[in-house]
């Protein structure tokens, strides 16, 4: 089984207006699951690390217009499973989203092969996000989200710079957030890419002038079975603040 996104949880932009955020469980949690949140939204907090989370790099863009995000990750366990929502916090402020991944297929042991997180001061409508990885081993799910402060518009023609595999949207949405009153979309898709060679920058078009940007991109290492084996093929959820 190749590593793949099999459900998402969201939590609506315009949710929450405080300092925390409640994203709802994908469903289908099992025990091994790979679950990737991820959280932010246009303001300059800094996103906290979830207690039994690890958090990845966070992207922020403070120039006029703020947008902030950061994905964390685990390894689903029973508290998971039986779990119907998830909540993340921010070090002050408000204006908080999210939404959370999750993935099977995965290197149980490594999950997370390379990871980045950037952003993007300038307006446009197709943002190019100077964000390149270079994977360690072959067919990574490669996964790409991008968030965007001011302007409401869907996603389209997600790519990487080198290599692209065929990607698939996860999220999509655009709203304005509680607490700033600003406007601001936010998505992501995936797709599994069998080179190990530098992925290069993500771009999206987006059909609006956006004003800041911020955008993520992380691979995710396939199972590796061990000679003469069957793999397993535990699944992984990720998740992300907005």
């Amino acid at each position: 089984m190749a590593v793949a996104v099999q459900t998402v949880g969201t939590a609506a932009i315009g949710a929450s207006v405080g300092t925390a955020i409640t994203i709802t469980a994908p469903t289908g949690i099992v025990v091994g699951d790979l679950l990737i949140a991820f959280v932010g939204g246009p303001n300059d907090y800094s996103v906290n690390t979830a207690t039994g989370w690890t958090g990845l790099t966070q992207g922020q863009s403070i120039e006029g217009n703020q947008m902030t995000m950061k994905a964390q990750w685990k390894i689903a366990v029973q508290a998971d499973v039986d779990a119907s929502n998830f909540t993340f916090t921010v070090s002050t402020g408000s204006g908080l989203t999210g939404f959370m991944l999750r993935i099977d297929g995965h290197n149980a042991t490594t999950p997370i092969n390379a990871e980045t997180c950037e952003n993007l001061d300038t307006d446009g409508t197709d943002p190019v996000i100077t964000n390149t990885l270079t994977p360690s081993v072959a067919n990574c799910l490669i996964i790409l989200s991008i968030w965007e402060a001011e302007a409401q518009n869907a996603f389209s023609g997600w790519a990487i710079a080198t290599s692209p595999p065929t990607f698939t949207e996860h999220n999509d949405q655009s709203g304005t957030v509680a607490g700033t009153g600003r406007g601001m979309s936010r998505g992501c898709a995936s797709g599994v890419r069998p080179e190990t060679t530098a992925t290069g920058n993500s771009t999206v078009a987006f059909g609006a002038t956006g004003n800041r940007w911020v955008g993520a991109q992380i691979a995710v290492a396939p199972v590796v079975a061990a000679a003469g084996t069957v793999a397993n093929n535990n699944n992984l959820l990720l998740m992300g603040v907005g």
